[in-house]
């Protein structure tokens, strides 16, 4: 499969819900194993641009209806979201923090974009977050 469709399918998986799948119909097994390999080589590759969207997509094969499948899933949850449990029992969230944010809101900044269009792309900005955009 061509690289330029292989991203339009992973852009359109980013746009599912957590837990939905997209399917892509395949000739054979080998044809699904392949179309996987080229797959995970593309998230590869999108794991060096944005690693937190590329850890929420995962790339499997299936069969249904006697019919092989390859199969694009939204993962539940954030990867940067997790959780310790303390030497009294007591659960706490750990959060990390995204590698590559601060980049992109220092590029959004320099695009001129305004605070209103980057909590569009990427959500709620935290305090400090909003002060790089009042400098």
């Amino acid at each position: 499969m061509n690289r330029e469709i292989i991203v339009q399918w992973l852009t359109e998986a980013d746009k599912l819900q957590s837990g939905e799948s997209l399917f892509l119909i395949c000739d054979d097994r080998a044809g699904a194993r392949a179309l996987v390999r080229q797959f995970k080589s593309e998230l590869r590759v999108l794991g060096e641009i944005d690693p937190v969207k590329a850890s929420k997509l995962m790339v499997l094969t299936t069969i249904r209806d006697q019919m092989y499948w390859m199969e694009l899933k939204k993962t539940f949850g954030n990867p940067l979201v997790g959780f310790k449990k303390d030497k009294e029992g007591k659960t706490i969230r750990v959060e990390l923090e995204d590698p590559d944010r601060r980049r992109r809101l220092l590029c959004m900044k320099e695009d001129g974009l305004t605070i209103e269009e980057v909590e569009d792309l990427e959500g709620e900005l935290s305090d400090e977050e909003r002060g790089i955009f009042k400098r």
